[in-house]
């Protein structure tokens, strides 16, 4: 894991990261309770992250792949600042890379 990078969520990038985040978040989900039919993570949770005063968007990326990503909050002036969202692509968990971004 030594070549992981975090790489800024383009503004032609945002919806890949939201498609990315509700998979990881329906299959953690399913996984655990069951099928279930309303998304998880609804898209205006992700985008009101993106709004958030001080966000700031990543991708986390191996090699050219793309495994995960994290929306961090950053308050300059407090220096209080807070992981607001975080995960592992669909295909790229049980590998360790959660524990690395």
């Amino acid at each position: 894991m030594d070549n992981l990078r975090l790489i800024p969520v383009e503004k032609d990038c945002k919806q890949q990261f939201i498609v990315d985040i509700q998979e990881a978040f329906q299959l953690g989900y399913e996984q655990e309770y069951g099928a279930w039919e309303k998304t998880i993570l609804p898209t205006k949770d992700i985008e009101d992250s993106f709004k958030t005063n001080g966000s700031e968007a990543y991708f986390a990326v191996i090699g050219d792949e793309i495994v995960g990503g994290t929306i961090i909050v950053i308050n300059k002036e407090t220096e209080h600042n807070h992981l607001d969202l975080l995960y592992v692509k669909v295909g790229c968990q049980s590998k360790g890379i959660g524990q690395v971004i």
